[in-house]
């Protein structure tokens, strides 16, 4: 019974996914909508966390399996909402099948790592040759990486001459190995996206179709610069460290399975505790990656050599994905990326230019916006900071200096700590 309502449990996000989604899509229209989505990516994320702990505390066994169909659940729930907010047009199954590839394509090796302890108690006799294939899988998986997720995920090559010209510029001054180029669609799905794909032989970077048509070749080519800086970051030392790492972890695991056997209580207990070895594993190697963006868009820029292009291609895939500009306060340190605003701010201060403040003409005026509904109310977005005024005499003047002296009540923000602006245009 403890198993029957553990496996219920894992089944809780989906099912809470699916509700909550039922609600999101009437407020596709709200400017707000990305903040919205976001906030249920947050709530969604405590309720998995709940639901994970809850159902294995009450049954340790199958740990694998149970993270499998909880992430199965979670796809299936978000499904409706996903097809209606991006106007997709495939089934579940093929919703489905796409988020499975995607997932072996990244994690392959280290998801069929985390299995072998299972794997290996089913096989019961044959337990030691089949732990043995089962590593020397896993190793070669690892090293044949480059080739295998451009595969995994129906790739093909980029194709292009004009693209190809254009990124010419960029591997002249790159400090990598010239990466091979796919492009991928994702057949009824909508996926505006791009991926560097580190190898010690011939590393590759992936394109998603609905990229490609979105962005400009300017801005393709900013997008391609920032992903052979993450190529650079993956050099050599990097990669040799962590094929070392998942190779010692499989010899260890091979060691354990023939001293042992399969039926022995320490590979019982292995089924679960290995699963979370290999989590904590890939938890501490994907450290930093907030850093490690950080370090990849100033580098896109010195590798492009001008800002613009990249900020407007990061811009154009926010706003395509329904991504919030600004994550909520106090979730930017768990999130893997940084906000497109911390972004965009930091691509501006290492490309010397200061946004709002500066332009190519000049430092740019104070723009001073008086309310439509209520001639009392301003608001003006000085070089710093925005400032909301009420209590306005109805005839007070444009000047910003004059309505700030005049207003009875005025609030301040500093650019860096606002959440999100939005202005009403009333025509």
């Amino acid at each position: 019974m403890k198993q029957v309502i553990s496996f219920a449990l894992i089944l809780v996000p989906g099912a809470y996914t699916w509700w909550v989604g039922r609600n999101l899509v009437r407020h596709i229209d709200d400017p707000a909508f990305p903040e919205l989505r976001f906030a249920r990516g947050q709530r969604l994320s405590i309720v998995i966390a709940v639901s994970l702990v809850a159902g294995l505390f009450l049954s340790l066994d199958y740990i694998a399996v149970k993270v499998a169909l909880l992430v199965l659940a979670i796809v299936a729930g978000d499904f409706p909402a996903r097809k209606e907010i991006f106007g997709e047009s495939w089934g579940l199954m093929g919703r489905v099948w796409h988020a499975a590839r995607l997932v072996v394509a990244m994690l392959g090796g280290w998801l069929l790592l985390a299995w072998i302890p299972l794997i290996a108690l089913w096989s019961e006799g044959f337990a030691v040759p089949v732990a043995v294939v089962l590593v020397v899988a896993t190793l070669l998986w690892s090293h044949m990486n480059a080739r295998a997720v451009p595969r995994i995920m129906g790739a093909e090559p980029l194709a292009s001459p004009e693209l190809e010209a254009q990124f010419e510029s960029v591997l002249s001054g790159a400090k990598c190995r010239r990466p091979r180029l796919s492009r991928v669609g994702a057949r009824g799905g909508y996926w505006v996206n791009a991926m560097a794909v580190p190898s010690l032989q011939t590393p590759g970077v992936v394109f998603t179709n609905d990229l490609l048509d979105a962005l400009t070749p300017a801005e393709t080519r900013a997008i391609f610069a920032h992903e052979v800086a993450h190529l650079e970051y993956f050099d050599r030392m990097r990669l040799i460290k962590r094929a070392l790492v998942m190779a010692a972890l499989a010899v260890i695991l091979l060691v354990v399975v023939v001293k042992y056997g399969p039926q022995s209580a320490v590979i019982s207990t292995l089924t679960w505790v290995w699963p979370l070895v290999v989590l904590a594993v890939l938890a501490m190697l994907v450290a930093g990656n907030q850093a490690r963006e950080h370090e990849s868009d100033v580098r896109a820029v010195e590798l492009v050599g001008e800002p613009e292009s990249l900020i407007s291609a990061l811009t154009k895939i926010h706003d395509l994905m329904r991504m919030p500009r600004r994550w909520r306060s106090g979730s930017e340190a768990r999130m893997s990326h940084p906000s497109l605003a911390k972004r965009l701010r930091a691509i501006r201060e290492a490309a010397g230019v200061r946004g709002i403040e500066t332009s190519e003409s000049g430092p740019i005026d104070v723009i001073v916006l008086r309310s439509a509904d209520d001639s009392s109310e301003a608001v003006v977005m000085a070089e710093d900071r925005i400032h909301w005024l009420k209590g306005l005499e109805p005839d007070a003047g444009g000047d910003a200096t004059a309505l700030l002296a005049e207003a009875r009540d005025c609030r301040s923000i500093r650019y860096d700590d606002l959440t999100d602006l939005r202005l009403e245009v009333q025509g």
